[in-house]
């Protein structure tokens, strides 16, 4: 086999990685895994290198919201941060057949409603204070197919059922109104009160900057709970405790900057990005060994922390013109410092094969469960830190 070097349409001459070659490739071996390596013949082929910066192929971004119920997800978020803001709709089975007789008999009075909330997550500028109010949903919903879309249409009160909260701890604490409380356990278990339980909508305070993780309804242990504390006539006060058995949580803001000097991706929200390389210059033929895609962040204006899901994944986009893509079927990346690289091999040789290329998306592994930014450079950024596809292909003579 013979390594060549590739001279591209720009004139310039570009110098393979001749030793990682040599390393990977020597005599076209066995051990070759890519696509279309047992078609390679060990002899009369020869190896070039396709680069997207140094052959200045056509490429393309677009950065996209999509709009994901997120009832899936283990955990509920509230928060603002910057422009956004995430609210929950949040409902309690207010069920005990203990005392169904007596609620329908009018004789039982809720003393306090105390709703309990796990703190398992927070980002934007965690040391601030942290606040919401909780609302009547007058409506019912869906929590799997409930969306930011569907938001707006909701009916519910204005008024805050909140009296009083603990919001300093991991364990979370809102007082919430007896009377309504009381309503609730009514229609659950007697089916005659005024106001159906719907649940309540969960909305950020104004001012706040930063957005908390709840346990959700698939913990048994520290799932959402109000505990009631009640007194049955010719009694002494009791106490009961109701689970929740819903939650989804929606991010509003604007529509998303498409700058192309960055590419931008967050949970949550949840903003998308998809990159389009023209790679028709490969010759007729080609067997691709090797495929690589490079992306660098931005750290200084991504949103992280320390226990924040760095993954990141690739998906083959189904719809350009839609900003779909294929979900479930995902390439993962790994991460050197601020670069992630993925193994685009397959993705490069069915686009080659097949002539069917409508680029791929990159999307936060977390992307129901976070609300993390990542930013990363774009194909307006400076040479050395724009997305770069580096292909190793085989033609024979």
């Amino acid at each position: 086999m013979m390594i060549l070097r590739k001279t591209v349409n720009t004139g310039i001459t570009v110098i393979p990685l001749i030793l990682f070659m040599i390393m990977v490739f020597s005599g076209c071996s066995d051990e070759i895994t890519s696509v279309g390596s047992g078609l390679i013949s060990k002899e009369n082929s020869a190896l070039l290198v396709l680069d997207s910066v140094a052959d200045t192929l056509p490429a393309s971004q677009t950065t996209f919201k999509e709009v994901l119920s997120l009832g899936n997800s283990s955990r509920f978020l509230v928060g603002r941060y910057g422009d956004l803001a995430v609210y929950t709709l949040l409902k309690f089975e207010m069920y005990n057949s203990g005392i169904v007789s007596a609620m329908k008999n009018d004789s039982i009075t809720v003393v306090s409603a105390t709703m309990k909330l796990t703190r398992e997550y927070q980002i934007g500028d965690t040391l601030s204070s942290f606040d919401m109010q909780a609302h009547v949903v007058n409506e019912f919903w869906d929590p799997f197919s409930f969306s930011a879309d569907s938001l707006e249409h909701l009916s519910y009160n204005k008024a805050d059922i909140i009296s009083s909260r603990n919001t300093s701890d991991t364990l979370v604490t809102f007082s919430l109104d007896p009377s309504t409380v009381y309503k609730w356990m009514d229609y659950d278990m007697t089916d005659t009160s005024d106001l159906i339980n719907h649940g309540m909508l969960l909305e950020p305070v104004r001012g706040i900057n930063k957005v908390v993780g709840f346990s959700g309804v698939s913990y048994e242990t520290v799932a959402p709970v109000i505990e009631v504390v009640y007194f049955k006539t010719g009694g002494v006060n009791d106490t009961l405790v109701f689970e929740a058995i819903y939650d989804v949580h929606m991010a509003t803001g604007p529509d998303i900057s498409t700058d192309p000097a960055i590419l931008t991706l967050q949970s949550g929200v949840a903003y998308t990005s998809s990159l389009f390389f023209d790679v028709n210059e490969l010759p007729k033929g080609a067997v691709i060994n090797k495929a690589e895609l490079y992306l660098t962040l931005d750290s200084t204006q991504s949103v992280l922390t320390n226990n924040s899901n760095l993954n990141l994944v690739i998906s083959s986009v189904s719809d350009s013109a839609k900003n779909t893509y294929i979900r479930g079927s995902y390439a993962s990346m790994t991460k050197t410092g601020n670069v992630y690289k993925a193994d685009l091999t397959r993705f490069v040789a069915v686009w080659h094969a097949q002539k069917i290329n409508e680029g791929i998306a990159i999307i936060p592994s977390s992307q129901i469960e976070g609300f993390e930014k990542f930013v990363l450079y774009g194909l307006n950024a400076p040479a050395d830190k724009r997305p770069r596809l580096n292909i190793i292909y085989s033609v024979f003579n």
